[in-house]
């Protein structure tokens, strides 16, 4: 009788666990289930661990367990079979396709995504895990891909699960009539999952009143009432938000609704810009292809206007290109006469003429000399030899050539020069003023420069009756501000660990009595070992550990089964998850 009460019970938490109910505490259990729930999922754990106790490495054994396990909703065991056949099996497609899965429905997208990515690289991943895939990017706000993967699942025959995320993803991508059209056939079917994620997506869409109407109508009573609060409130979570609380039911604490956690960042907007940078590709025809932009040719003709720039013989007989810029196209007569005749003649000769009658005019007509000059100079006068100028124009090339022109003092130097082409130089060179090349002032003297006491003797006094002016800021009163320390980095999280699972109960008072029976009964087997428990849904887990190694861990797990504890399986808790003893 005391094993057909226990299956009675154990069967009134399945069902209990299977409708979501939470029963007030004067009809819970009379005591903790250690036993099996029976079921599908149940019953294939169960093949899977008695597979494990006759061979620990059998990797088939932990994956069809860590797959029961998933279906029974313990993330937690489950990830702790995948992890073991991972070690066992590294690189494994299915492995690591359901580590991902794992920890995905954990509510951890951000390693779920890179693993899945491994997997598919391993090797074709299920259409399960498919869904799961999904649901990762779901979970870190990209609904674009997520939706890719629930139709892959779909088509490949997901259950409907798939089509339940799929539909929660359109509402929240803000499809409306894409979401209505995925979830209305298993609406048709009043499926009950499909009503809340119904319930789900209307919220999200900002149609709350119909949402809670929904959840009254479907739900019972208290528990429509409780979920009231969160359907109002989806509207104001992010995108990853809403799809961690309508398929999870994670809801973001106050302080963290309408931000998202940064590493969502790293995932998110890569889509995002990749949808944006379709309006930066360039679109129409070239410019110029229809023949009615294409103007570069008359632009070329408007260049022309600019002044010419000098003829090259003047720039080959100038020394200095300087003074060649900044003298204006015409001359004036105050300029040198050994640069200025040459430009004028070559330039413009007739005009030339008229402005210094007096220099030319005395100059003879001796034009048949044009050898000598040109043996001096360099310069060819036939070129030049229409003008009446060109005459005495030649000698003074020579004189051009010099990097500056002398002062007065030196009127000697081009007289000697000029000595073949007659007196005719003369004249030229005479008129021309001195003052061009303006001889350099004389330095002024410079100032004694001051002691060193002179210089710095001020230094030392300080001026105590300074005061501010009127209307000034006082800066003495102003106290910098000094920026606070930054807090004490969080404490490391609690490390993953090895357990050995004994039983489930929701009591914790209860479990402690159990843990006490326990020992009574079987001393040698619990001897040195101690009794913890942590959450498992809506019940609690009983755990004996943790043990250092996995060996460790087998081996007491074999004695349990020796003794008669034919449930008991090994469960590596995740980081950060909490254990606590048993009380006495």
């Amino acid at each position: 009788m005391t094993g057909k009460r226990q299956w009675l019970e154990s069967v009134g938490a399945a069902l209990v666990l299977a409708a979501g109910l939470v029963l007030p505490a004067e009809v819970a259990l009379a005591e903790p289930v250690v036993q099996s729930v029976p079921g599908s999922g149940a019953s294939s754990l169960n093949a899977a661990l008695s597979r494990l106790a006759r061979n620990p490495r059998d990797v088939d054994a932990l994956v069809a367990a860590g797959d029961a396990a998933l279906g029974l909703g313990d993330n937690g065991a489950a990830a702790g079979f995948f992890a073991r056949a991972d070690a066992l099996a590294p690189n494994n497609g299915a492995v690591l396709a359901g580590l991902a899965a794992a920890k995905v429905r954990a509510g951890d997208p951000f390693a779920a995504i890179p693993l899945f990515d491994a997997a598919e690289k391993a090797g074709a991943i299920t259409p399960e895990r498919l869904a799961d895939r999904g649901l990762a990017y779901d979970l870190v706000g990209d609904n674009t891909r997520a939706q890719t993967w629930y139709r892959q699942a779909i088509a490949g025959g997901a259950s409907d699960e798939a089509a339940r995320r799929l539909g929660l993803s359109q509402a929240i991508a803000g499809d409306r009539r894409g979401a209505e059209a995925t979830l209305s056939p298993l609406l048709q079917k009043n499926d009950r999952a499909a009503w809340r994620a119904r319930a789900f997506s209307l919220a999200i869409l900002g149609r709350e009143d119909e949402a809670v109407s929904i959840a009254q109508s479907t739900m019972p009573a208290p528990l429509a009432q409780a979920i009231a609060p969160y359907l109002r409130y989806m509207r104001q979570l992010t995108a990853a938000q809403q799809a961690g609380a309508a398929n999870l039911g994670r809801f973001p604490r106050a302080a963290e609704i309408g931000h998202d956690d940064p590493r969502v960042a790293a995932f998110a907007p890569r889509t995002r810009l990749a949808a944006n940078d379709a309006g930066l590709v360039p679109a129409g025809k070239p410019l110029g292809s229809d023949g009615a932009v294409a103007a570069p040719p008359p632009a070329k003709p408007r260049r022309k206007p600019k002044p010419a720039p000098p003829p090259p013989e003047t720039d080959e007989e100038a020394p200095a290109p300087a003074p060649a810029r900044a003298a204006p196209p015409e001359p004036k007569p105050s300029r040198v006469a050994g640069s200025e005749p040459v430009q004028l003649a070559v330039a413009n000769p007739a005009p030339r003429a008229v402005p210094r009658p007096a220099a030319v005019a005395p100059t003879p007509v001796p034009a048949p000399k044009p050898a000598p000059a040109a043996a001096n100079g360099g310069f060819d006068l036939a070129r030049v030899s229409a003008s009446p100028a060109a005459v005495p124009v030649s000698t003074p090339v020579q004189a051009a050539s010099a990097p500056t022109p002398a002062p007065a003092t030196s009127q000697p130097a081009p007289a000697a020069v000029v000595a073949t082409p007659a007196p005719a130089p003369q004249p030229v060179v005479a008129p021309a003023p001195a003052p061009q090349p303006a001889p350099k002032p004389a330095p002024a003297p410079k100032p004694a420069k001051p002691s060193f006491a002179e210089a710095f003797g001020a230094f030392g006094e300080v001026n105590t009756a300074a005061v501010p002016a009127r209307g000034a800021v006082d800066i003495r009163k102003i106290s910098p501000t000094r920026p606070k320390p930054p807090p004490p980095p969080p404490p490391p999280p609690v490390p993953s660990r090895i357990w050995v699972q004994i039983g489930v109960g929701r009591d914790t008072g209860r479990l402690a009595y159990t843990w006490r029976k326990m020992q009574q009964d079987d001393p040698a087997l619990f001897k040195g070992h101690k009794a913890s428990y942590t959450g498992m849904g809506r019940t609690n887990r009983m755990v004996i550990g943790p043990f250092s190694t996995h060996e460790a861990a087998e081996a007491f797990l074999k004695k349990a089964k020796a003794a008669n504890y034919s449930d008991a399986y090994v469960w590596n808790s995740p980081v950060g998850e909490v254990v606590d003893p048993v009380g006495k």
